[in-house]
């Protein structure tokens, strides 16, 4: 039974290292893609792709990891069997499968603290750089002034040339992709330990802000503003309520949501082509019973009943290009790490709603 329990937790385990490990990727690959967008930074293009092939072998080794982990964990328990078959009496101190379970922990977290460390370095080296490059090119540095007069350059002229075609923006851009990437690598590390991840407290406005302006940088966002105008208003009704959690948790969770409900808008867009603008609607309410609901209202294609009623299980998808890995994450980390809930309510051809609901606290 104890041999079970010990496996049960490792494979949970491995399982939510396995997502955060793909959503890392799913993450450098926007930023790879939003710097190919603005076709510069080669470099950094590099980089951003390295981080995607590491994340993919990693993932790649944790699986073949988890298998023979799991030949391992059945070895065990069969020995076990038969040792208690020949002495009742051997529960000893040095108790085979505790071992066992414990250097699976310990090989876990040496593996994600090692992938953690790996990824940090090349991103400390992009944000280093945007720092460097925004120094030399916006302020007025002795060495700035000493070089632009030996070249003759007005380096006013260069700044407001660099502030017109937005260049400062892009730049900032990169920097605040390469800090979330960063923050992500860390969130995989502190599941990978024995101890849970720390817990914050924040305010619902601060929660809804900061998903709303990582949105904007979002490859799907940009792409999809290129071609349809997209309106997002929030109705948060009370904005000093605080909530306890993992907050770059719970900021993943808000904008896969409005991911999928961009995704939703664009296939009406492209199949119907009966919406003249996207609109989006977050909301934040509190209810009788003294919960905090967050819901993302879109007036996308909308789902049948069925559909809803599978689409938070694991690879359950309705993209052609999906994995069914996002929205089953999201109920993950909603219900088992922040005891609250994720439903849906949808009506084909007028949107859908997907809302959280998650404990309010005093503290």
């Amino acid at each position: 039974m104890a041999m079970s329990m010990n496996d049960n937790s490792r494979d949970q385990r491995i399982k939510t290292v396995h997502k955060l490990l793909w959503l890392l990727s799913l993450t450098c690959s926007g930023l790879a893609g939003l710097l190919v967008w603005q076709q510069d930074g080669l470099v950094v293009i590099k980089l951003c792709l390295l981080l995607v092939f590491i994340s993919l072998l990693v993932l790649a080794g944790l699986s073949r990891r988890q298998s023979h982990a799991m030949q391992l964990g059945h070895s065990a328990s069969d020995s076990d069997t038969e040792h208690h078959k020949d002495d009742s009496e051997s529960e000893s101190d040095q108790d085979p499968a505790t071992e066992l379970a414990k250097q699976r922990k310990e090989l876990i977290a040496t593996l994600t603290s090692g992938v953690a460390h790996d990824i940090n370095n090349p991103l400390s080296v992009i944000q280093q750089n945007v720092q460097n490059i925004n120094r030399r090119l916006g302020e007025p540095l002795a060495a700035n002034q000493t070089l632009a007069a030996e070249l003759n350059i007005d380096l006013n002229q260069l700044k407001n040339y660099l502030t017109q075609r937005d260049i400062f923006e892009f730049l900032n851009q990169i920097e605040q992709s390469a800090l979330r990437a960063s923050e992500l690598s860390q969130n995989l590390l502190q599941f990978s330990q024995t101890n849970a991840a720390p817990q914050q407290v924040f305010t619902v406005a601060e929660l809804i802000e900061r998903s709303l302006a990582m949105t904007y940088l979002t490859p799907r966002y940009q792409q999809l503003s290129a071609c349809l105008p997209i309106n997002i208003k929030t109705d948060i009704a009370n904005p000093n309520e605080k909530i306890s959690g993992i907050f770059i948790e719970l900021q993943q969770v808000l904008i896969n949501l409005i991911d999928n409900a961009l995704d939703a808008i664009e296939e009406r867009r492209q199949c119907v082509q009966d919406i003249l603008q996207a609109d989006i609607l977050l909301e934040q309410k509190t209810t009788r019973d003294k919960q905090c609901l967050i819901s993302v209202s879109d007036n996308g294609m909308g789902m049948d009943e069925a559909t809803q009623q599978r689409l938070f299980e694991p690879s359950f998808t309705t993209k052609a290009s999906g994995h069914g890995i996002g929205l089953a994450l999201c109920q993950q980390i909603v219900s088992q790490h922040h005891q609250g809930k994720l439903s849906v309510t949808s009506k084909q051809g007028v949107g859908s709603c997907l809302s959280i609901k998650l404990p309010l606290t005093n503290n």
